[in-house]
């Protein structure tokens, strides 16, 4: 396609969905993908984390919470096998004024975390990750509807 710039439609991607990459990450390398899916998770975890300060006593959304702290140490675990180093994701939220603001900005992450998922399915040169990858990103793909129903739940 003439006249795509990769660049600048991944920065207005990420501002738009939300999700920061690590700086210097390159999406060629397999270290590189799993930096971009633990920001990305790490993202949705610190959104998760507000909501529930704001929005106590559902179960359903400990759940995901919980869950995500699991994928996330699932995927420092492959980064670790795939360079032998660690990595720990810095970010930070948006503030948000209401739950119904964290549920769609949480539901924006989780949505773009099972895409990318998906994507490094297909992406990963490594056969040994593509079952982690898959299984991961059916999950994300249940979170997003697990939050999807809470927001129906906040809109009636």
């Amino acid at each position: 396609m003439q006249g795509f710039d990769r660049e600048k439609f991944d920065a207005v991607w990420r501002r738009v969905t939300l999700c920061k990459t690590a700086p210097g990450a390159s999406e060629d390398t397999e270290a590189g993908i799993l930096r971009g899916l633990m920001d990305t998770v790490a993202l949705g975890t610190c959104y998760c984390r507000a909501v529930a300060e704001k929005y106590p006593g559902r179960v359903s959304f400990c759940r995901v919470v919980r869950d995500n702290l699991r994928i996330s140490k699932r995927l420092r675990a492959l980064y670790f096998i795939e360079t032998g180093d660690t990595y720990h994701p810095d970010v930070v939220c948006e503030p948000f004024q209401t739950v119904s603001e964290g549920l769609r900005a949480v539901y924006s992450v989780t949505v773009n975390a099972a895409v990318s998922l998906s994507d490094a399915v297909e992406a990963t040169r490594r056969s040994d990750f593509v079952g982690t990858y898959h299984e991961t990103a059916e999950l994300k793909y249940q979170h997003a509807a697990t939050v999807g129903r809470m927001i129906e739940d906040l809109v009636r």
